[in-house]
């Protein structure tokens, strides 16, 4: 089941007018989980820096570059495949 949390992460990584939209105005704090968090993070530095947002391979690359514990890293990983399964599920229903 998809939660609110994974469905912003997958909109922020798959509908470039959505993030263009709304990163402005998100902030880190309002995640709940440690996870989303850091990925939410890691996609607005990747749009201040690229002006667009990671692919989920790109994500992977820089949750492995950072200096993460092993609880984060693993939280972080699970939020990137719940994103990607998120995306498989509009697809199906088509969102």
């Amino acid at each position: 089941m998809t939660n609110v949390q994974d469905m912003i992460i997958a909109g922020l990584l798959n509908k470039h007018e959505y993030a263009q939209t709304v990163l402005p105005h998100i902030k880190p704090e309002f995640f709940e989980s440690r996870g989303h968090e850091i990925i939410f993070k890691l996609i607005k530095r990747f749009n201040d820096k690229y002006h667009t947002t990671p692919t989920p391979a790109a994500l992977e690359i820089d949750i492995a570059a950072a200096k993460l514990s092993q609880n984060d890293f693993d939280s972080a990983a699970a939020v990137i495949k719940n994103s990607i399964s998120t995306r498989s599920e509009e697809r199906r229903v088509g969102k």
